[in-house]
């Protein structure tokens, strides 16, 4: 009886492993319009600095985050240091926390201003459901410039001018994509965990 019941739990350890894979894909695609028109990104020397914001919400389900894209063009890289692209916690009302980051990647964009050029970087965090933003600024070059592709659908995103702190809202969103995979609730993490340790007696 014992050693039936020892199987079992190894055999719902193997469930564990084999049932509930993690769960690839895409949590947000804004898609791209892909033409000059878009959002600006400068540095201090330009406009007095433009940051643009582009909003997103994780609902039902926390994901672990594996990269994050943007589409756009380079006007200017004199230093070549790229845009900071800047992950951030939402304060619970409708506004980035800019003293908050969560996660940050450079991003290089190419040059046509007519055609997709997509740039994806690595980012490895969880999100739990909740509201975010995602901040594209210089990478500390005051000469920088660049723009951001308007996407086809999504949060209105807004762009702020570092100077006076003007900021100028929507209305379309920018080119923005985020992949990961799904993580596993409590109850899938436990019964693997079960799984894990009983397997790990039997060695």
């Amino acid at each position: 009886m014992i050693r039936a019941l020892y199987r079992a739990a190894i055999a719902v350890g193997v469930f564990a492993l084999t049932a509930i894979p993690a769960q690839a894909g895409m949590l947000l695609d804004n898609g791209t319009q892909a033409n000059w028109l878009g959002r600006p990104v400068s540095g201090s020397n330009f406009f007095q600095g433009l940051t643009t914001y582009q909003p997103f919400s994780v609902v039902d389900e926390a994901w672990q985050i594996s990269s994050i894209g943007v589409d756009g063009w380079v006007v200017r890289d004199t230093l070549g240091l790229g845009m900071l692209g800047t992950l951030l916690p939402d304060d619970g009302f409708g506004n980035p926390m800019d003293d908050n980051p969560i996660a940050d990647a450079v991003y290089h964009l190419g040059t046509d201003p007519y055609s997709s050029n997509w740039r994806d970087e690595a980012f490895d965090v969880i999100l739990t459901p909740g509201d975010y933003w995602m901040r594209w600024s210089s990478n500390g070059d005051p000469d920088y410039i660049a723009g951001i592709f308007d996407g086809v659908t999504g949060e209105n995103p807004f762009t702020k001018q570092e100077g006076t702190g003007y900021t100028l809202t929507g209305p379309n969103p920018t080119a923005l994509r985020i992949m990961g995979n799904i993580v596993p609730g409590p109850a899938a993490l436990t019964l693997l965990a079960f799984g894990l340790r009983i397997n790990g007696r039997r060695r």
